[in-house]
């Protein structure tokens, strides 16, 4: 392969059009580098998706959550963008102490570990909760079992 044929596809510099939709954000983005050509690969491939029918799964680890995704993903259930959900429990967990009204913060990446430990914060990365507070949710999940048997109209299969 020569220097003329490896050099052939230069990148096109991203124009802001303030008119424009997220879509055609993306769309433009084919022309850049790095994650924001991914980026633009992805939404070409959902919307390959969206438009073949195809049953689209979406998996969701990390902390997405907490990141504050949590609306989002509730967004894309909604509206059939996607149409099954294969998570990790920390994200259920995570959506659990949310719907009882907790939040997730934002911090430093590199904020005092120590400091949090002795004031029973738990990090992710770079966003904090209160250790106590999950603690009281898990408790919470953790009689949702019995509670279910005791209001089941017809005998639920109990785990040994």
């Amino acid at each position: 392969m020569r220097k003329h044929e490896i050099l052939s596809r230069p990148t096109r510099p991203l124009m802001i059009d303030r008119r424009r939709t997220v879509a055609d954000l993306l769309e433009k983005m084919q022309g850049v580098s790095f994650q924001g050509r991914n980026l633009a690969t992805a939404y070409q491939v959902w919307r390959r998706m969206l438009r073949d029918r195809t049953m689209i799964m979406m998996g969701m680890a990390g902390a997405m959550v907490p990141a504050g995704m949590r609306r989002l993903v509730v967004y894309l259930i909604k509206n059939r963008l996607i149409d099954c959900l294969v998570s990790t429990g920390a994200n259920f967990f995570h959506d659990v102490h949310e719907t009882l009204g907790r939040f997730h913060y934002q911090c430093s990446p590199n904020i005092d570990d120590v400091a949090l430990q002795k004031n029973l914060i738990a990090r992710m990365y770079d966003t904090l909760a209160d250790e106590e507070e999950f603690r009281k949710a898990g408790a919470r999940l953790r009689r949702m079992p019995a509670w279910l048997r005791s209001t089941a109209t017809r005998p639920l299969p109990c785990p040994s």
